[in-house]
């Protein structure tokens, strides 16, 4: 038995070997986790401005939706890039302050909060 059961390309490189690597599993489980956190996030800024995207408010608004931004996140499933939506809240006294998820948190390699 001198054979070698891993298969090679036609250049004579074996497949699923360094930078051609490529887990279809891996990939599958890493946008459901992208997707899942993306939702949460989503999901949490609805609660706080009580109204989901693109509804109106009954009363006074509580903040709007700004877009979003692009941040990396490192869990035990490894980094994922993910979409976290940006809003201003209204804060005492007039002005607008920066809603921030509480489900992230910010200055750090994890992402949720162990407390």
């Amino acid at each position: 038995m001198e054979e070698t059961s891993t298969k090679t390309q036609a250049d004579g490189t074996a497949l699923f070997a360094g930078e051609a690597w490529f887990d279809p599993i891996e990939a599958d489980i890493r946008e459901r986790v992208r997707g899942f956190i993306e939702e949460l996030i989503g999901q949490e800024l609805e609660a706080a401005l009580g109204r989901g995207r693109y509804e109106r408010a009954a009363e006074t608004p509580k903040g709007y939706r700004n877009g979003t931004r692009e941040r990396q996140l490192l869990g035990s499933f490894g980094p994922v890039e993910i979409s976290v939506p940006r809003a201003r809240m209204a804060a005492e006294g007039g002005g607008t302050q920066e809603w921030r998820s509480a489900a992230v948190l910010y200055g750090s390699a994890q992402i949720f909060s162990t407390t």
